[in-house]
């Protein structure tokens, strides 16, 4: 399966993690990744992966310039479009499991979601979540399969930001079709608990305007990503910030 990946990197500042990311791409059996990577700075990232500048002034929002990029590359040859944050790193599991559940809610304004999670000491946690954001969704089953589904009024939660997203093909082309692929910022603000920044804006317009998030819920282990760095309060306050990620599985179970 061939995937486009565009990253959006925060200049120099995750540099070895991207390497590393990218090392990890490459040793994929099921999956053939080209990578385009956003920046505003000069990265010392390997030549064969494209690279597209944007002005340092533009800060977080120049992650809303993934638009710019897939317009260049509508018409590549590609099955699935990845966009991510560039501290965020996939498991050729969670590519699997987002293919997978992608065609059992085929025609159903539902879009599977991951759940991220940070490595502290040796364990994980997960991070921009809690119970009260998990309980806001609610139950749904489709083709006999359990998922906790983002609530209609409530779109985002849980898990309010993930740092990805992720396109099939068929998924891609429908919301071309329909003018409803390219998302303005302004579309977005406004409507959910919290307001969030241009950074997570950039990758959550897909679940506020598109599609309701759906979490597998006994295809739990395949839902969670990792955020390769620590988050700002994590780092200040030297611990994580949300919940053991076992006891969690226990819970929501």
């Amino acid at each position: 399966m061939k995937v486009l990946q565009i990253v959006g990197a925060y200049g120099r500042r995750h540099e070895k993690i991207l390497e590393e990311t990218l090392r990890l791409y490459a040793g994929f059996k099921g999956y053939e990744i080209e990578t385009v990577i956003m920046t505003t700075e000069d990265l010392k990232i390997d030549a064969k992966y494209e690279e597209r500048r944007f002005d340092p002034s533009l800060r977080h929002m120049f992650l809303w310039k993934w638009q710019q990029v897939v317009r260049e590359f509508e018409m590549r040859d590609f099955d699935m479009l990845l966009f991510a944050e560039d501290d965020m790193r996939l498991t050729e599991d969670n590519l699997d499991y987002y293919v997978e559940h992608s065609r059992l809610l085929d025609r159903i304004p539902f879009m599977a979601g991951f759940l991220r999670y940070e490595e502290w000491d040796g364990n994980r946690y997960l991070v921009d979540i809690s119970k009260y954001s998990w309980v806001m969704g609610e139950p749904v089953t489709v083709n006999g399969v359990r998922y906790w589904a983002a609530h209609s009024r409530k779109r985002l939660v849980p898990n309010t930001h993930q740092g990805v997203f992720l396109l099939t093909r068929d998924q891609f082309c429908g919301l071309l079709d329909k003018g409803r692929l390219y998302a303005k910022p302004e579309q977005y603000r406004g409507g959910d608990r919290r307001p969030l920044g241009d950074r997570e804006c950039a990758t959550n317009w897909i679940w506020k305007l598109n599609y309701r998030k759906v979490i597998a819920l006994d295809d739990l282990d395949r839902a969670f990503i990792l955020h390769c760095e620590h988050c700002q309060t994590a780092q200040m306050e030297g611990r994580p910030i949300g919940p053991e990620m076992e006891a969690f599985k226990r819970e929501v179970r």
